[in-house]
């Protein structure tokens, strides 16, 4: 059977405001713009961000785009997680998050690590995880 590496190559998601989720993501993260494509025939825009750590992160606003915000419950994707590390630098995390404004949940923990969550500009939940090792 063929194969996969484990990492995540990129993320893509579909937003309504592709400038305001870019800052968002920009800010937060620390990631920087790598390209802009803009389908020929106008039916969407795309922004790619990157991070040091070489994930990247897309943005695609489709002309179509109702503006609904995001609801994990609808099929598709329920959230996203970026791994942080450790339970350290997911403490670190709240200063950062408190310091920006994004609101927040409290750290939870689970049988499998411990997170926080938030919401991005189209209400993506996102969660900072720290899995538990050992």
């Amino acid at each position: 059977m063929p194969d996969i590496t484990g990492r995540v190559h990129h993320v893509n998601v579909s937003v309504s405001d592709i400038e305001a989720s870019a800052r968002w993501y920009e800010e937060l993260f620390g990631l920087h713009e790598l390209a802009r494509i803009d389908d020929p025939d106008g039916a969407w825009t795309k922004v790619i961000l990157r991070h040091d750590s070489g994930l990247l992160v897309g943005f695609t606003q489709h002309a179509r785009n109702d503006g609904v915000p995001f609801e994990e419950w609808r099929c598709g994707t329920d959230h996203i997680a970026l791994d942080v590390g450790t339970l350290e630098q997911l403490h670190s995390w709240l200063g950062r998050l408190d310091e920006l404004g994004v609101t927040r949940s409290e750290i939870k923990t689970t049988s499998l690590g411990a997170l926080i969550t938030i919401r991005d500009p189209d209400n993506v939940q996102l969660e900072l995880y720290a899995a538990h090792t050992g």
